[in-house]
């Protein structure tokens, strides 16, 4: 017996180990598959792009309240002739302060093939400790081999916990005969109100009663799905004591409770026997009136860039440069320049016919990146490369700081500032003007149009604006047409309500209000139109710099050069 049983074990250990009929084991193997090649050297750029971001709280007031639940669903979308590799999804909340909601892990897109687009969504939860007031989410998509999508950023109100208050206002017993009596049905009215400044949830209202010789015949608990503030319900209970029923009191004991346990109270009521009671009838409370704060919706954003125009323009040779500096190192941020840089490159893809793949679009540029995208004094940069000889329609936008060269008086040249440029010594870090135009009438462009929402007066300390107004000559300019927000002597503010520079607000607008800024309604806006709409001095910035301001910070808009007559905007008739 002992040798069967070995023989056993020993059949089925080699048959564990794969033993042959020879004897010889199989060998078992593990493959782990490496990278696709196209994820580690990558033959052609991914451009992977963040589309129609939507931002949803649970009962569509646009205010993440707490302890409720937000959805934030986008599209990933990979419009590249390379293959994106490990695209990480993240959202962040910007600045120091932190507002305590509960913000999502980070989600790995393992790979997204050319033209391919994937939908994704995530999940925000209010919390009880957030703080009320406004924040900032941003949604990044970083790909392993640097094809990273624009940020997308959300503005979005935060409610902190506001506690609810349940009560038992009021009362009232009732009954057919008229009073308190052994074997006579009574009714108890009670009137539940929230007095808090929260709605209350899964409210329960519940009665007890004596145990011996009362008996109810209605339910004991009574549910309310929801409270808001200031709300209130009428609820009935119905009871009768028998005739063994021996103490002079009935004694009535409400309960009322809510999601979080914490906010309800309890109340008790008496009927004493054989006392006079009323008839059934309703019982009216008015409500209190209960003062909350409220907040104004979730915005992406501007009015502007709700509701975008159509229009006729197709121009795939059409090349821009759009940046945004926003985020100075050594001096003060620009807060709406990321904003700005972000609308106009839609309105450019969406209503100028853009691709997207010429637009050369920069966040935070640094000197380095000047220099790469216009190149040095009479040198080519890469927008020069970009561009088709006589076919390539050239737009170049910027917002950010400026200043002019301290230490040449009154005749000072003028300076683009680089995020990362000492203002005080803009000469060495900054990038000049003069190289900026000379640069650009290089261009074997077919136009050239430049945008500014910026002015060069140095005064970089201004609460709410963009100091860069340049007090010297402007730079000649012979090709280019130059739309700039401000003159030499003024600042260029911002629209803090609409979170854009003044001007960048009113020269989207007069792009989507043409029946307003097309003045000939011949379906075309030329560059004067639109330059009247925003300098005009009873609608435009002028009086909109007025009014947020003051007169000390007037703003008037400046258009340059000889083409003025130029169609920006082909609406169609």
């Amino acid at each position: 017996m002992t040798k069967i049983l070995v023989t056993i074990l020993l059949f089925i250990g080699f048959s564990a180990f794969g033993q042959t009929i020879e004897g010889v084991s199989k060998p078992y193997s593990f493959h782990i598959a490496p990278e696709p090649h196209y994820c580690e050297k990558p033959k052609a750029p991914a451009n992977i792009a963040l589309e129609n971001v939507k931002f949803e709280d649970a009962n569509n007031n646009g205010i993440i309240e707490a302890d409720e639940k937000c959805t934030l669903s986008f599209e990933l979308s990979n419009l590249g002739k390379g293959h994106a590799c490990q695209v990480k999804m993240n959202l962040t909340e910007t600045g120091a302060a932190k507002s305590g909601i509960q913000l999502p892990p980070a989600e790995v897109l393992q790979e997204l093939a050319p033209n391919e687009r994937k939908k994704f969504s995530l999940v925000v939860q209010g919390t009880m400790k957030q703080t009320s007031g406004q924040t900032t989410l941003e949604l990044s998509a970083l790909e392993k081999n640097g094809f990273d999508a624009d940020p997308v950023k959300i503005n979005v109100t935060i409610q902190s916990f506001l506690e609810p208050k349940l009560e038992m206002v009021d009362s009232k017993f009732s009954s057919v005969t008229g009073s308190m009596q052994a074997g006579v049905s009574i009714t108890l009215r009670a009137a539940i109100q929230n007095l808090g400044k929260g709605p209350a949830e899964n409210v329960k209202v519940k009665i007890k009663l004596p145990e011996a010789n009362v008996f109810l015949s209605t339910d004991e608990v009574i549910e309310i799905p929801s409270l808001k503030p200031g709300e209130s319900k009428m609820l009935d209970f119905e009871f009768m004591a028998n005739k063994r029923y021996d103490q002079p009191t009935v004694p009535c004991i409400i309960t009322i409770s809510e999601k979080y346990g914490k906010f309800g109270s309890t109340k008790t009521n008496e009927v004493s026997m054989n006392q006079k009671l009323s008839t059934p009838q309703m019982v009216e409370v008015k409500a209190k009136e209960i003062k909350t704060e409220v907040y104004a919706p979730v915005s992406l954003n501007s009015d502007v860039d709700k509701n975008l125009p159509v229009s006729k323009t197709q121009n795939p040779d059409a090349v821009a440069v759009v940046i945004g500096n926003q985020h100075y190192l050594k001096t003060k941020s620009v807060d709406y320049a990321g904003n700005d840089a972000a609308s106009i490159k839609n309105y450019l893809v969406q209503v100028m016919g853009f691709r997207e793949g010429n637009i050369l679009y920069f966040n935070d540029a640094s000197l380095d990146d000047f220099y790469t995208i216009f190149g040095r004094e009479k040198q080519k940069g890469m927008l020069h490369d970009r561009v088709k000889p006589d076919l390539s329609d050239v737009f170049v936008y910027y917002s950010g700081h400026g200043a002019p060269d301290l230490g040449e008086g009154s005749e000072s040249k003028g300076y683009i500032v680089p995020v990362g440029c000492n203002p005080n010594y803009v000469a060495q870090g900054g990038y000049s003007l003069e190289t900026f135009y000379n640069n650009l009438e290089r261009l074997p462009a077919k136009s050239l149009t430049v945008v500014l929402d910026a002015c060069f007066s140095g005064e970089d300390l201004i609460q709410k604006a963009s100091p860069m107004v340049i007090r010297t000559k402007y730079p000649e300019v012979k090709k280019a047409m130059v739309l700039a927000s401000s003159k030499e002597s003024q600042v260029s503010n911002w629209h803090v309500e609409q979170q854009h520079g003044l001007f960048t607000y009113f020269f989207l607008k007069a792009i989507q209000k043409k029946e307003l800024s097309d003045k000939n309604r011949d379906g075309k806006l030329t560059l004067e139109e639109i330059y009247q709409f925003v300098s005009d001095q009873a609608e435009g910035v002028p009086y909109h710099s007025r009014l947020m301001y003051g007169s000390p910070r007037e703003q008037n808009p400046m258009l340059i050069g000889s083409d003025k007559s130029r169609v920006f905007v082909d609406f169609g008739k």
